[in-house]
C-alpha cells in the first residue's frame, strides 16, 4: 500500500449506510457525548421547488457537512472534518473524511491527530452498532 492509500485510509470513515441530514447531526451528536468532544459544523443541503404541471414538488440536492472534532480531553487537538454525499444518492452522506492537507505520509499528523481519527471511528462504529442491534433484540423478543 503506497503512503497515499494509507493516509486515504485513514483519513476515511465509511458509514455502514447513508444518512439524511437529520441523521447524521444524530451521529454528530453521539460522538461529541461519546468523545467527549466539540463539534462545530455547518450544514450545505441544496434543495429546489420544482413547479410540474401545477403541482410543486420538492426536491433534495447535495448534501454536505463539514465541520471540527475538537478533543475534550486535549483541547488543542482538532480535526477538520467533512461528511460527504454519497455518489448514488447526493441527498444522503456516506463517508466521514479527515482533513488530508499538508502531511508528509501518516508521520506528518500529530498522534493527537491519529488518535482522534481512531477514537472517532471507533465511536462512530459504536453508534452504529447501538442503532442496530437494539432493533434485532427487539424482534427476538417479539
Amino acid at each position: 500500500m503506497t503512503d497515499i492509500e494509507k493516509i486515504i485510509e485513514e483519513a476515511t470513515i465509511s458509514l455502514p449506510r447513508p444518512l439524511k441530514r437529520e441523521e447524521a447531526e444524530k451521529m454528530l451528536k453521539y460522538i461529541a457525548q461519546e468523545m467527549p468532544a466539540n463539534v462545530i459544523f455547518k450544514t450545505e443541503h441544496f434543495k429546489n421547488f420544482l413547479n410540474e404541471e401545477g403541482k410543486v414538488k420538492l426536491y433534495e440536492g447535495t448534501l454536505k457537512i463539514n465541520g471540527t472534532i475538537v478533543n475534550k480531553a486535549k483541547p488543542f487537538t482538532l480535526e477538520y472534518f467533512s461528511l460527504e454525499p454519497s455518489s448514488h444518492q447526493t441527498e444522503l452522506v456516506d463517508k466521514l473524511v479527515f482533513n488530508m492537507v499538508g502531511s508528509d505520509g501518516l508521520e506528518g499528523y500529530s498522534q493527537g491527530i491519529r488518535e482522534l481519527r481512531e477514537r472517532t471511528r471507533t465511536v462512530v462504529g459504536q453508534y452504529f452498532a447501538k442503532e442496530v442491534f437494539p432493533k434485532i433484540t427487539q424482534k427476538n423478543k417479539a
